[in-house]
């Protein structure tokens, strides 16, 4: 279940995942909206996008600026990442040690100041961070520049059947041993995972940055549980949106529903909406549409649902010894 509130961040994220928006306007601020940028707080804390002002907005907002892990750039448009050079600065003049990665495209190094504490990292496509509880991928989407959407997704995680796991003799440090070998012997007798365990599937989140409709979207947002979607314009000016490489509230409900998403944000807003509208035009085409507002926070619930053929799954999965 998706959660939305304004409330100011609670928590240290380490064990709620939750999506806050920090900016969401599209090309220049208004009184109620900054510039493009989300917060992603799991085990550690991304920012994507930082347009001006980000810094200020993780302070208003409570949220933990003091220990974002990595910042991924989507695209060199100022709007987008003008708010790396002052947060940058506030951190030097903290004395940071904390490690900082940026990501982002390539010609963004050279206008980058040294900083002891950062490292830079060029965007491409395909996975570009994995920790034992995420991966985070880069694809090209298709803007008026090089641009890149980010795909969020939490690895796959066993949850063993304790009292299946009695009856076959699991306990201790056997639960790691399955995990990592898929097998362990007990009294001459393989007992496999699949026996003991369910493989639940991870949570996704997929940001499109800046873009038109596209069918690499589509695929990478397939099944997810939260899809941010360039909304600029209403399709009332569907033609203007096409030439400056965005989309409108209504291409972005229509790629929601094409990848089976669970919810919709529209983000990115241009100016000239309050956001009802385009909200509105949204739900006509995928109702679990809303428009994304700065402060609002979004709670990505565990899935309850489950890989029916684990051998076909990808290794990268996690642990989590509990009864379904």
């Amino acid at each position: 279940m998706l959660l939305r509130c304004h409330a100011f961040f609670q928590g240290d994220g380490m064990t709620q995942m939750d999506v806050i928006f920090l900016g969401t306007s599209g090309a220049m601020p208004t009184k109620n909206r900054g510039l493009p940028s989300i917060l992603f707080s799991f085990h550690k804390h991304f920012l994507f996008d930082i347009g001006e002002g980000t810094q200020r907005q993780l302070m208003r907002f409570n949220c933990p600026y003091g220990r974002i892990d990595a910042i991924f750039i989507s695209h060199l448009h100022l709007d987008h990442y003008l708010g790396l050079f002052g947060i940058l600065e506030t951190y030097k003049l903290e004395y940071r040690t904390k490690p900082l990665i940026i990501y982002a495209p390539a010609r963004l190094k050279k206008r980058l100041p040294e900083y002891q504490f950062v490292s830079f990292k060029p965007l491409s496509d395909g996975v570009i961070y994995e920790d034992e509880h995420i991966l985070v991928s880069a694809f090209p989407v298709n803007h008026d520049t090089e641009c890149f959407g980010f795909r969020i997704e939490e690895k796959a995680r066993y949850i063993f059947d304790e009292k299946k796991a009695k009856e076959k003799g699991i306990y201790g440090h056997l639960f790691r041993d399955l995990l990592k070998y898929g097998v362990v012997n007990i009294n001459d007798k393989n007992v496999c995972i699949n026996e003991v365990a369910r493989l639940r599937k991870g949570r996704k989140i997929v940001y499109s940055s800046d873009t038109r409709p596209c069918a690499r979207l589509i695929k990478e947002a397939m099944d997810g549980d939260l899809l941010i979607h360039d909304a600029m314009y209403g399709h009332e000016l569907v033609a203007e949106a096409k030439e400056r490489g965005h989309s409108t509230a209504k291409q972005s409900a229509d790629i929601a529903k094409k990848a089976k998403v669970k919810q919709l944000a529209l983000f990115h807003i241009s100016p000239r909406y309050k956001g009802k509208e385009l909200e509105e035009e949204a739900k006509l085409i995928f109702r679990n549409s809303f428009v994304s507002e700065d402060g609002m926070r979004i709670r990505i619930e565990k899935r309850g649902d489950f890989f029916e053929h684990q051998s076909a799954v990808s290794q990268r999965v996690g642990f989590e010894p509990t009864s379904p």
